[in-house]
């Protein structure tokens, strides 16, 4: 008799305690998730970090967090579940009374994008996983940019122009080794005949001459993310602009950090944009971020066809300025544009991918 009024006990007390977990468990919760940083380039590693706690008496048994996330983001050693090509992150956490637990994980990004990790699951259940399970969907703000790769100068075939027989190296890129205007430290695609080893003694790590221009240079880098004359349809082979877009962002790089303006415009839509993006040549200190940023959030749809891109250049009649034009073909159209821009005494150079 006894054991049938300790079974009868048992159910009873797996039901109330399955009811109040149900009922209770997700009450009180508090979760957030951040970045160490939430702005990296390609490659770079970072922590995601988790915050979740318990702000009532009553005990979680378990409680997992799920997210989807971009399958092009990393974790350390964790595994992540793949459901119909989407890829999910969980943990699962037991909290005790008015507890607060962190959690760090390694991630390295492989490809740059804006990438939004605000949406998540929380799911628990009793002591003994008896009954239905409860759960509860909640937006966080874990937003993460992810600029694009860098490669060095020396990988990218930067153009030169043929003109009277004469090698002419853009202004962009030639310095006048009389003039210095300053020191700066030693950057991986710096010279070693450009260091300057008395400030590398007081200082004790490499320093190079910053030297200035023989001409007050403002650069253009404009971006096709088309890869053929009349395409319709959205690029499919993204690899090429992606390429594109580390040539951008390596040369906007080296650039500005030479103290040239430059700017960046493309014929490709932006996340949160409903327009082509145009950034015009400045030489502060904010620009290469926002250059980057830029670069992050582009998608690889056209918006307008390149030639428009460089008719409106024309229609503004700018002058004295190098464009840098990123693409994978030139046609008849574009052509056009470029002759009347050069026409105008600007240079014109093209960068293929």
């Amino acid at each position: 008799m006894w054991i049938q009024w300790l079974f009868i006990i048992t159910i009873l007390f797996l039901i109330i305690q399955n009811s109040i977990i149900k009922k209770w468990a997700l009450k009180k919760i508090d979760y957030n998730r951040q970045f160490s940083k939430d702005k990296v380039h390609v490659g770079e590693n970072l922590k995601m970090i988790e915050e979740i706690s318990n702000n009532k008496i009553l005990p979680v048994p378990w409680i997992k967090v799920e997210t989807k996330i971009d399958k092009t983001i990393l974790f350390g050693k964790e595994e992540n579940r793949v459901i119909n090509n989407e890829t999910y992150h969980s943990s699962i956490f037991s909290l005790l009374p008015y507890i607060k637990i962190k959690r760090k994980y390694n991630i390295t990004p492989t490809k740059r994008g804006y990438y939004k990790m605000n949406t998540l699951s929380l799911t628990c259940g009793d002591f003994f996983s008896v009954g239905k399970i409860n759960y509860l969907d909640l937006e966080v703000d874990a937003n993460l940019l992810v600029y694009p790769e860098l490669v060095p100068l020396k990988e990218i075939t930067l153009p030169s122009h043929s003109w009277k027989g004469d090698i002419i190296v853009r202004r962009w890129i030639m310095e006048d080794p009389f003039m210095i205007r300053g020191i700066r430290p030693y950057d991986y695609n710096d010279a070693m005949k450009g260091i300057s080893w008395l400030a590398t003694a007081k200082t004790g790590e490499l320093q190079v001459n910053q030297y200035d221009f023989t001409a007050d240079s403002h650069l253009m880098i404009l971006l096709n993310v088309d890869i053929r004359s009349g395409q319709w349809e959205e690029t499919e082979n993204k690899d090429i602009i992606e390429k594109g877009i580390s040539y951008g962002a390596s040369i906007a790089n080296y650039s500005l950090s030479q103290g040239i303006n430059t700017g960046f415009g493309t014929n490709g839509q932006v996340v949160e944009g409903d327009n082509y993006f145009y950034i015009k040549p400045r030489g502060n200190r904010n620009q290469l971020l926002y250059i980057y940023e830029t670069m992050a959030k582009l998608k690889i749809k056209r918006q307008i066809t390149f030639h428009t891109l460089l008719e409106e250049e024309n229609k503004k009649n700018t002058y004295n300025m190098d464009y840098l034009l990123i693409t994978a073909y030139l046609d008849e159209r574009m052509q056009l544009e470029i002759d009347n821009l050069r026409l105008k005494g600007n240079t014109v150079e093209i960068l293929y991918v």
